[in-house]
Formats: structure tokens, sequence, C-alpha cells
């Protein structure tokens, strides 16, 4: 039987959708200073913090002194970054995710409180990760975005029967690309 797997990417990036909405709700009840100062930096909290150099870390950190609830949010986001490097097994994880879910569900912002109730329904598939040896469904999207590309380059393809020939073509042409680049 097939077993549901939630991608950590996608995980992470309903956090990261929470912490832009609540950046968008705070930038607009600040004033016209603080606020074109917020815009400016949206992606700042969004990126992992160990990503960041000495200047970002220091801007993140006035950042987020601008507002009470983008720093929660921020927190919040890097606890669950923390829960994907250190939980070893589907319990652990289900336990720690489940402080995480609880967590988001005590504090004031609606968007937080949203993302631990989905946390919460969909608690099995994103454990599953664990279970399933922290499988990701990296590489399948990366193949299928080669396929998209070599459509979209041969303005696509009348010919059923040729375009699966190309497809199974494919990973031998992204070989032979890597190697060439790798012998110049």
């Amino acid at each position: 039987m097939a077993e549901v797997v939630y991608d950590h990417f996608h995980v992470i990036k309903l956090v990261n959708d929470a912490i832009d909405d609540i950046r968008r709700s705070v930038q607009n009840d600040l004033d016209k200073e603080n606020a074109k100062y917020l815009k400016g930096k949206r992606y700042l909290p969004l990126r992992n913090q160990e990503d960041l150099n000495n200047a970002e870390k220091t801007e993140l950190a006035e950042l987020l002194v601008v507002s009470e609830e983008l720093h929660a949010a921020w927190r919040i986001k890097e606890l669950l970054r923390g829960i994907y490097e250190l939980a070893d097994d589907p319990d652990e994880a289900r336990d720690m995710l489940t402080a995480w879910a609880d967590i988001c569900l005590s504090s004031a912002s609606p968007e937080l409180e949203k993302l631990g109730r989905t946390v919460q329904r969909h608690l099995d598939g994103i454990c599953a990760y664990w279970s399933c040896g922290r499988i990701s469904n990296a590489a399948m999207e990366g193949f299928n975005n080669k396929v998209r590309h070599m459509i979209a380059q041969a303005y696509g393809f009348h010919d059923y029967e040729y375009m699966k020939l190309k497809i199974y073509e494919l990973p031998s042409m992204v070989l032979r690309k890597q190697l060439l680049r790798s012998c110049a």
C-alpha cells in the first residue's frame, strides 16, 4: 500500500507563506517610514538562518524588533526547521510537531493558528517523511521540470511516441551535459 509523504520543502513553504502574510499585515499597520523599511526586507525573514552573513543577521535582528508578531513567526519557522534536523524517527517527530503545532495554536496570530491546524490535520503524512527514510520528491520535481522545458523548447510534440522516446533519452542528455561541463 502506498503511503502519503509530505515533502519537508512544502511544509517549510507553508510557514514561509504565513510569515509573509504576517509581514504584510504588520506592514499595513505601521507608519509610512517603518512600513517602507519592512517592505524592502521581504525575503530576509524567509531565508535560512545559517545562510545569512553577519550583515544580514544584524539586519534581520533590527527587522524583528519592528514587530513582536513577526519575530514570533520567525522563531516558529526556525523551530520547525530544527525539528527536521533533530528528529530521528517518526515518533520523536510526531511529539515535536505536536508541541510545535500547539505553540502555533496558542499564538495570537490567525496565520499561525491556521498553520498549526494544518500541521495537526496532516501530521501522519508529515511524519511519514521520517518513516520512509527522509524521502523527498525533489529529484522527481526536477525531472518533471526538465520534461516541461524540453516540451517548451520543441513547441510541443505531435507524435506521442517520439515524445516518449525523448523523455527516455533525457537522463542521458543531462548526464552528457554534466560530463561536458566537468571536462571543460
